[in-house]
């Protein structure tokens, strides 16, 4: 008999494509699912339309508090021998669930798995889109590895539920947009991450959280988690200059985003505290020469250039 497979949806005024989301998990050819969908005090048709799906979704509804709260809700709710996290705009290939249960049963201790991704532009753009996010490496995944690199997108994600015992996310409001990777990293501290070489999640794209205040936001959060995560690093011989390098990394990282966004003066800032570090790096030397042309020149090469010097901002979080 196929295990139930308990699938969490945090929801905030996602009424243009929930939809999609959820009838793609209804699709799933593993059919023993129990849906739950927290709605985080949306304003919009949202609750609407998850309770039109009738019986397979259950519907909980709270008042605003972030995606952490709403996932650490469903967790607590939920009944099936495993636990899968689905974002409200994201969407999942049929053979998901199957694919990666047959991978957790095949485990000999309670394990996370996590999969191939693609990135989609939005609604009705999936195929053709490139790759996103593909893991090559150990496998299992160890937490240096991890810490180096969050490979894991949270849609991507299946665990059997005893992970999530005495493991949830942190609802510290100054760490949301690092919330996920903070619990990837503890869970990599207790338990085995395995990567199934597939790509059976479909990540939107959007603009939306690439202003200024969000970027920001996510960069403090960052630093914090990094901070937060310090001892637990070090257990796993990460030293106090390895966590300087991270921070050097940030630094460059979000200073060449906001440039691409046509925040110079912003990105003169972050690129400035990575230089502060370290000079001894190709793409941080030629961005942060390119904050000091006049704004005409800048515009100039806007016009030209076709490669990714001015390209779109994607997935900050998911990629530091």
């Amino acid at each position: 008999m196929n295990p139930v497979v308990s699938v969490v949806i945090p929801t905030y005024n996602s009424a243009s494509t929930l939809r999609d989301c959820v009838t793609s998990v209804l699709a799933q050819t593993h059919k023993s699912l129990e849906v739950i969908i927290v709605d985080d005090g949306s304003s919009d048709d949202t609750v609407t339309i998850a309770r039109s799906f009738g019986g397979p979704v259950v519907v909980l509804t709270k008042e605003n508090g972030g995606p952490a709260s709403a996932r650490n809700l469903g967790i607590r709710k939920c009944s099936g021998e495993f636990i899968a996290f689905m974002d409200s705009d994201d969407l999942w290939l049929p053979t998901k669930v199957e694919r990666q249960v047959a991978v957790a049963r095949s485990a000999k201790k309670p394990a996370l798995v996590f999969t191939g991704v693609q990135r989609t532009l939005g609604p009705g753009m999936i195929p053709p889109s490139p790759q996103y996010k593909l893991y090559s490496g150990e496998n299992p995944l160890t937490y240096a590895t991890l810490w180096a690199k969050n490979w894991i997108t949270t849609s991507s994600v299946l665990a059997h539920r005893l992970v999530f015992e005495d493991l949830l996310f942190d609802e510290d409001p100054l760490i949301e947009g690092a919330e996920d990777f903070d619990l990837w990293l503890r869970i990599a501290n207790r338990h085995p991450i395995w990567y199934l070489d597939e790509v059976l999640t479909i990540y939107l794209v959007s603009g939306g959280g690439h202003s200024r205040s969000n970027m920001e936001r996510t960069y403090l959060a960052l630093n914090r988690m990094y901070d937060k995560l310090a001892p637990l690093s070090e257990r796993h011989h990460l030293s106090a200059r390895d966590l300087n390098w991270k921070r050097f990394e940030l630094n460059k990282i979000f200073g060449i985003r906001f440039f691409q966004c046509g925040n110079i003066s912003v990105a003169k800032s972050y690129l400035r505290n990575a230089r502060s570090a370290s000079w001894y790096d190709l793409s941080l030397m030629y961005f942060s020469l390119l904050t000091f042309l006049p704004e005409s020149s800048l515009e100039f090469l806007r016009r030209i250039k076709k490669s990714r010097m001015f390209g779109a901002v994607n997935g900050i979080a998911r990629h530091c």
